[in-house]
């Protein structure tokens, strides 16, 4: 019996005579169960008596303690992790496993487990469920295979191992990572580990090409040849589930890997088991049907809870059994308002969807890689001479491998935090993965974790992601602008990624698909800036996610400059659509082109006036209503006199015609908030002068003379419109002399005769 349950144990990955479907024919509900193993609970407090469960309807029963580390250390540690953590922890010591006669039949042990429950004092009784691993340079020399780790690529596609990379401790360094399985390639070229990182529990073989896979994964060494794991700088240990006699205990196993670590530290857990019969029909993967995630069970449960209340960050497979964790035959034990282990639960994942084995529900946190996941072991990538201490594989697959990879991504983020003095709890990693991944086209599959963004949100940054889509389909080549956070081009895919935006800033995003022949296009806005809707990014939703652009095919709006003096075109005149953050100079001959604007859509244009790329300004803005694809918008623009002050105390002395022409000063870079004018003449009829608001760059000063000083202020001057003020007497002077004095608070200007 126990060597049929290995074998069906780690079947996962290798073709064995057995099937998992030959025990689920079995007509009685605990033949898919392996039921000779029973887990009995005493309730909190009882008086335990080993003795008490060997006396029964079965004879040669054995009893013995569930957990076996020593009870009065399991005591003081359930006393410390429930103050520290504030959970109430589960008494370990309460919990036996009852060993039935290789002889015993499922109705033998369904009488067992009802003799059992009727019992005051026990609290849970279950039968053991099958485990099974969630998976689907020595000469001569091997390759090196970096390059086919594609999941290390950033997101969408991967985990971007090189955003860890760039930050002090991003590649594990201080971190101890436990994986709890069955067995592993010691001897391997590649792998961190060695026997002696054995922790407890024997080294199955059936087990060890699964261990191999999953610990390249996030630890191979970094060593120019192979792979290299996410993490290759963390401390690896690993803890068997089998022991004395090839039996099973991940409740144990996890127990003493928690005792093995430090608060902080990582727990892998890559095994997954049979639950109850769906009373569906399989569809595919069909030897990993109906298998769920090791904390259904309780003793499950509580090793893991006491793991995560200590400070222990635990990630374990979401299991590859097509089955929805949310459903009422799991008895509500998934559902976080129920109860939370504190676990990190991933599933895998294909390009962001679950695969059809792939567990999910709302108890799911995180999505990863399900497939063609590079690593070390079973050799169908490489392997020399049959060598299993070279072997490589290119399809690491199932659960197994996404959670791998993102504990790999767990360890590092750790790894950097550490290096800050500031490491992360579990509930807090948890947290900052969810939140900052890369969404999934179903919600029931979480996140899929990506350290970019993660990093940008520990430091205070937030992430923004999207795709542009033109006439339908992803576009390549399209700039999108996120104001002062910078600007990015999208991939091949269309999509495209910004971060270090400071958290709690607004950030107003468009897309310019005018270099590959498509509109500009504002996010939540189909026109211009003065109406776009701008994005927050703040600490609540610190990753903007699925900022979709669509474009279409994209037109112009053409036409010519002139001087409404002469009637000549002018150069060097700045023109854009009103709310665009570009202008286009006008050509020798006054012509312009404004692109990517939408055929028919209505645009204002804007002409004249302040500029930053283009020299002439010397000319009153004016504007115009045109539809996209328009031509001959012209433009008659009234030429000024310009007085161009950019200083801060500034005098600027201008002899003027008093012929009623106006004098325009440009106040380009620096905007005081009131003016006092001076007018002085000592000969003259009545005259007058005008202050005139133009906008907020321009302000226009009529002359006509006069032989009384004028000294008015003038509050706001950039914000409201002046009246002229009169002057009762004088004569008409030749000419003016006008001094400006700019200052930090004030204008003064002087008109002196």
């Amino acid at each position: 019996m126990a060597k049929r349950f290995l074998t069906i144990l780690f079947l996962a990955l290798f073709n064995f005579s057995i099937n998992i479907a030959q025990i689920t024919t079995q007509s009685h509900p605990l033949a898919r169960y392996n039921y000779r193993y029973l887990v009995v609970k005493f309730h909190e407090g009882s008086i335990q008596r080993a003795d008490v469960l060997a006396s029964g309807m079965i004879s040669d029963i054995q009893v013995t303690r569930l957990f076996t580390r020593s009870p009065f250390v399991l005591n003081v540690e359930r006393q410390i992790y429930s103050q520290v953590s504030g959970n109430v922890l589960e008494d370990l010591n309460t919990y036996y496993r009852v060993i039935l006669p290789e002889n015993t039949t499922p109705e033998d042990a369904q009488r067992m487990i009802d003799q059992y429950k009727a019992l005051s004092y026990v609290e849970t009784v279950y039968a053991e469920p099958f485990y099974m691993p969630a998976s689907v340079d020595i000469p001569p020399t091997t390759p090196d295979f970096t390059g086919n780790q594609t999941y290390f690529q950033s997101a969408p596609v991967g985990l971007d191992v090189p955003a860890l990379w760039s930050y002090p401790g991003g590649r594990g360094t201080g971190v101890r990572v436990i994986d709890v399985e069955g067995g592993w390639h010691f001897d391997h070229e590649d792998l961190p580990i060695d026997s002696s990182d054995l922790l407890a529990g024997i080294n199955f073989s059936n087990a060890q090409t699964h261990g191999t896979i999953i610990m390249g994964i996030f630890g191979a060494l970094d060593n120019n040849y192979g792979i290299t794991g996410i993490a290759p700088e963390a401390d690896y240990k690993v803890v068997s589930v089998f022991g004395t006699g090839n039996l099973p205990d991940i409740a144990n196993a996890v127990n003493i890997a928690t005792a093995n670590t430090s608060p902080g530290d990582i727990i892998l857990i890559e095994l997954q088991a049979l639950g109850p019969a769906s009373g569906q029909t399989c569809t595919c993967q069909c030897d990993q049907f109906e298998q769920i995630p090791m904390e259904y069970w309780q003793a499950n449960y509580d090793a893991i809870r006491h793991a995560t209340s200590s400070g222990r960050i635990v990630l374990q497979v979401a299991g590859n059994g097509g089955m929805d964790l949310d459903h009422s035959r799991y008895g509500g034990r998934f559902n976080r308002s129920v109860r939370d282990s504190g676990a990190i639960l991933v599933t895998g994942s294909n390009n962001h969807s679950p695969f059809c084995w792939s567990n999910t529900g709302s108890r799911v946190d995180l999505h990863h890689w399900g497939g063609n996941v590079v690593s070390t072991g079973l050799g169908d990538l490489f392997f020399p001479n049959n060598d299993i201490n070279q072997a490589y594989t290119a399809n690491g697959a199932g659960s197994s491998s996404a959670t791998a990879i993102t504990a790999g991504g767990a360890t590092g983020l750790q790894g950097v935090q550490r290096a800050r003095g500031n490491p992360l709890t579990p509930a807090t990693m948890r947290d900052i993965l969810r939140r900052t991944g890369y969404p999934a086209t179903s919600s029931l599959i979480g996140t899929q974790a990506d350290m970019y963004a993660a990093l940008n949100y520990l430091h205070g940054y937030g992430t923004i992601y999207g795709v542009v889509m033109a006439n339908g389909s992803p576009t390549s080549g399209v700039v999108i602008h996120a104001g002062n956070y910078g600007s990015v081009t999208t991939d091949s895919a269309g999509r495209f990624r910004i971060g270090n935006i400071p958290l709690n800033n607004s950030v107003l995003l468009y897309a310019d698909g005018r270099s590959v022949g498509y509109t500009v296009e504002w996010w939540a806005d189909q026109s211009t800036q003065l109406t776009a809707t701008p994005l927050s990014v703040n600490s609540t939703t610190p990753v903007q996610h699925n900022i979709d652009f669509s474009l279409t095919n994209g037109t112009t709006i053409t036409g010519t400059v002139y001087n409404a003096d002469t009637n000549q075109p002018v150069e060097n005149v700045a023109v854009r659509v009103d709310g665009f953050p570009w202008e286009v100079c006008t050509a020798i001959d006054g012509t312009y082109t404004l692109d990517g604007v939408a055929s028919g859509e209505v645009y204002t244009i804007i002409a004249g006036g302040h500029s930053t790329s283009c020299s002439n300004v010397a000319y009153l803005q004016a504007s115009q209503s045109a539809i996209g694809g328009a031509s001959g918008i012209n433009f008659r623009l009234i030429p000024l006199d310009i007085i161009t002050i950019s200083e801060q105390e500034f005098y600027q002395e201008v002899a003027q015609q008093l012929t009623n022409s106006p004098i325009t000063f440009a106040l380009f870079d620096f905007k005081p908030t009131h003016i006092i004018a001076t007018l002085r003449v000592n000969d003259g009829t009545a005259q007058s002068v005008t202050v005139t608001v133009i906008n907020d760059e321009f302000v226009r000063f009529e002359i006509s003379g006069g032989d009384t000083v004028i000294r008015q202020e003038l509050p706001s001057i950039l914000t409201q419109a002046l009246d002229t003020l009169a002057i009762n007497k004088g004569i008409s002077p030749s000419q003016v002399l006008m001094r400006l004095q700019l200052m930090e608070t004030m204008i003064q200007a002087e008109f002196i005769p």
